[in-house]
């Protein structure tokens, strides 16, 4: 098996460098000449970094680096403007240590899972050949009072994690992931971020020195040396009887120094020479080094070796084991150590780890590379997130079964950290869905009860699974679906809305069905009419039929984010009272429906560039035509209700009681409709079809399921549509004077200004107001209004074409055709229209593929 670290290296979560570098503001990029470490290229700012440029420096052998604070008019120290980092550098693989690769991989292994283990898990760390470099983002400090902290943050992560002790200075450099390491020329190799965590929220410079803080030595007034083992307890630390001497002796001829010793009245020893820096370690009494005061205690051997070798403190201990092996009491070590100790008591981070087997939870990872974990609860399985609460509390409830002792909260911390990196990396790629997915020709629909059964709809038949394949995330607000029965029929939902006279019940019945296919843009069911015309009662009906929730019914939200976080978390959104839409709400719905991509940053989830693609049922009501745009409103079905008389009105809790009496006969009538639809799909032969294509093939699917005819639900879905487009020409001013301004005549050809000058002019004649937002100022703005409703324009038989003229000059065309009639989209001609008459929609929407998008209509050509 791959290790943790391997695995971390071919993670697909990798940023490109410039987007790499937008977390770190005001960071600077700088060329090293990687043979030598020397001949320094002139610092860039980030703002000003070229992708293409780097590349060329490293065909040069230059290696790249950044620097995560942020400086103001160079990488230097008095530039500096703030701190909003700390880091590591730790390297694994010192000259002169004669490790084989092998040996590296490993060490760097056991301090990448000690960094991810860690309360405070780096924000990013990055692997670069022999080492790794590790970040934390903090909240900005500046000042004297910023550098300060910084050096102490620094002092103690490396003695906490080992590390380069020269990175304390604020303006070291570190190696941008995305480039490649250039020591050995004939060997590049590319440093990777393996962690990933950008999006985090920032730490306190204090709350990362208080977390890893580590005590300093207790000075001592004389040099004592360290008590002797006795009656075979454990040694305070296992190198304890190691001598200075003997250290320093073997790491000076290991690195090549010429050390002589003299020997003090009080039988301590002292370094006369050591050829390299004589402040560091001046005097020595068996096993503990003093300054030469003797009053400063520097250190044990583990140190010694550290500072003479130029290692961290894992590669010291190692050396220590390998050269005083006689010295060293086996059976004990500390942590960190390679060496087992089987009397050493387990951490609670451990025991939680251990807990979770095949038996009782499988880990794995969804399509968005979040970790999730299918676990056991009683006789059923559920299926959670690993940061979710609910996983949480049943880690804690493991670990109280086992010992009865309640699990500290950074025990938790450390073991979740590591259960998220085994679902990413050694966990299979599980796609999740909301509520309703398919698999193949099967349908599944998720009850979200107690027992997560689920509905699995085929071609011949539905049934009831009690234990499904992992398929669904839930969310805390879904409530759980009735359980359906056989034998009901779909008309009875019918008593339980307010349709107006002439709207079409077949209409509604076919996009109930609907809701419960997956993968297909599902059109926006828009319902309007004045006040007591149940239009929330409506709303919450379809909810509690398609998904159940404890909240049915929602409010628009005024940010984009809180909008993206309500669609992805209800497979069914319908929105309430809504007065309004701004544009970009409206763009948000249309890409909903749509099936396209929307990223955030995770602390909303709000993250490291989560990237959601969702296909989502959506639904809204007002008194007023909630849509106003033609994008949203082609994607629409509209539904007029009337204000429900007294004598027919009744109590909430009756209303409810016999729809909740009804629910699972309907239900079951829906999922035979759908049992239905899937047989009958391939039978649809249709010659055009209008934006939504897909939800016109099922719906004539469904229809026909339902036992109408496709014919019947075109002639309804076509009808709905001319009402759409007449709602968008309506709702444009622009498109509002166009019609006036060809209601006399064929042909209008010109330029823009011009149509923009007579369009002025009429809409003054007509008391139509041009100081509006929606009215167009320049010309410019006129060509975005006339794209908009051109489609729409094109149904009321009004045609514009703009095209260049002679000397370059754009010339505008707008054309009055003759008047169209429905065109017959099967073999059988639609009820109540002749087969002679002409075509009444227009190529754009015979033409479209199966996405359900159209393009702009320049030309008309009939059927």
């Amino acid at each position: 098996m791959n290790s943790v670290l391997s695995l971390h290296r071919t993670d697909t979560t990798q940023l490109p460098p410039e987007r790499f570098l937008c977390y770190f503001p005001s960071s600077f990029v700088q060329y090293f000449d990687d043979s030598t470490q020397k001949d320094p290229r002139k610092a860039v700012s980030a703002e000003r970094f070229d992708p293409a440029e780097a590349k060329r420096k490293q065909t040069e052998g230059c290696g790249v680096y950044y620097s995560p604070n942020a400086f103001e008019g160079g990488r230097r120290l008095d530039c500096l403007v703030h701190i909003q980092a700390v880091l590591l550098d730790i390297d694994c693989a010192k000259e002169g240590d004669g490790q084989d690769q092998a040996e590296v991989e490993k060490h760097k292994e056991e301090i990448f899972l000690r960094l991810i283990s860690s309360k405070l898990v780096p924000h990013a760390i990055t692997d670069t050949k022999n080492g790794l470099q590790a970040v934390w983002r903090v909240h900005p400090v500046g000042g004297e009072k910023g550098q300060r902290m910084f050096r102490e943050a620094e002092d103690i992560l490396i003695r906490r994690f080992g590390g380069d002790k020269g990175a304390k200075d604020p303006t070291r450099v570190l190696r941008l992931p995305g480039f490649s390491h250039l020591k050995t020329p004939a060997e590049p190799y590319p440093c990777i971020l393996v962690w990933n965590e950008l999006e985090r929220e920032l730490y306190g410079l204090q709350t990362i020195i208080g977390e890893f803080y580590l005590p300093p030595e207790q000075p001592s007034s004389q040099p004592t040396p360290a008590p002797a083992p006795t009656g075979g307890g454990p040694l305070l630390s296992p190198y304890q009887n190691v001598k200075i001497e003997d250290v320093v002796r073997e790491a000076g001829k290991q690195a090549g120094l010429a050390i002589t010793f003299r020997r003090n009245s009080d039988g301590s020893r002292q370094i006369v020479e050591d050829r390299k820096i004589t402040s560091g370690f001046i005097s020595f009494k068996g096993n503990f080094c003093y300054s030469s005061s003797g009053k400063d205690r520097k250190g044990g051997p583990v140190q010694v070796a550290e500072y003479y070798l130029g290692c961290d403190s894992d590669r010291a201990k190692a050396w220590l084991r390998e050269r005083f092996p006689d010295s060293i009491r086996e059976g004990f070590r500390e942590d960190g150590d390679d060496a087992e100790a089987p009397n050493k008591k387990r951490s609670q981070a451990d025991k939680l780890i251990e807990l979770v087997t095949e038996d009782n939870a499988t880990l794995f990872h969804d399509q968005f590379q979040e970790p999730h974990a299918h676990i056991r609860i009683g006789d059923h399985w559920q299926t959670w997130r690993i940061k979710s609460k609910l996983f949480r509390r049943w880690l804690c409830a493991l670990l109280w079964e086992q010992e009865q002792k309640a699990a500290h909260a950074n025990a938790i911390t450390s073991a979740l950290n590591i259960l998220e990196g085994r679902a990413c990396f050694q966990g299979e790629r599980i796609a999740l869905e909301n509520r309703a997915t398919c698999q193949g020709e099967i349908i599944w629909y998720d009850l979200s009860n107690e027992e997560w059964s689920a509905v699995r709809i085929t071609k011949e038949s539905w049934t009831i699974e009690a234990a499904p394949p992992v398929l669904f995330r839930r969310q805390m607000h879904q409530q759980p679906q009735m359980q359906p029965v056989s034998g009901g029929k779909i008309e009875e939902v019918l008593e339980f809305f307010n349709l107006a006279e002439g709207e079409q019940p077949l209409l509604l019945l076919v996009y109930i069905v609907s809701c419960f296919l997956p993968d297909i843009p599902h059109p926006v069911p828009i319902l309007h009419g004045p006040q007591g015309a149940a239009k929330t009662t409506f709303a919450r009906i379809l909810r509690r039929l398609i998904d159940p929730s404890s909240v049915e019914v929602l409010s628009m939200s005024n940010v984009p984010n809180d909008l993206i976080q309500l669609l992805s978390h209800h497979w069914f959104a319908f929105f309430d009272n809504v007065t309004g839409l701004p544009e970009w709400a409206s763009d948000a719905l249309c890409r909903a429906v749509t099936d396209e991509g929307f990223s955030k940053r995770e602390l909303y989830t709000d993250d490291d560039d989560v990237i959601y693609a969702f296909r989502r049922c959506v639904g809204l009501n007002g008194i007023n035509l909630a849509a106003k745009k033609p994008d949203l409103l082609d994607r629409s079905i509209l539904f007029r209700l009337e204000r429900i008389p007294k004598e027919r009105r009744q109590e909430e809790r009756v209303l409810w009681r016999r729809f909740d009496e009804a629910r699972p006969r309907i239900l079951g009538a829906i999922f035979d409709a759908l049992a239905g639809a899937l047989r009958l799909r391939e039978e649809i032969v249709l010659s055009g079809v209008p934006r939504m294509a897909d939800f016109t093939y099922w719906g004539c699917a469904i229809a026909r399921a339902l036992g109408y005819s496709q014919d019947e639900f075109l002639r309804v879905y076509y009808d709905n549509i001319d009402e759409q487009h007449q709602e968008a020409i309506e709702g444009n001013v622009v498109a509002t004077v166009i019609l006036v301004l060809m209601e006399e005549r064929h042909c209008w050809t010109g330029s823009a200004s011009e149509l923009l000058k007579e369009l002025c002019d009429i809409a003054e004649q007509e008391k139509i107001g041009t100081h509006t937002s929606s009215w167009p100022k320049s010309v410019n703005v006129l060509g975005r209004r006339l794209n908009e409703v051109k489609t729409n324009l094109a149904e009321a038989n009004i045609l514009i074409d703009s095209r260049k003229g002679t000397g370059g000059r754009r010339i505008i065309t707008i054309e009055r055709t003759p008047v169209a009639a429905p065109r017959g989209d099967t073999e059988t001609p639609v009820p109540g229209v002749s087969p002679d008459s002409p075509p009444k929609h227009s190529p754009s929407e015979s033409q479209e593929g199966s996405s359900g998008e159209s393009g702009d209509i320049s030309t008309f050509l009939p059927f």
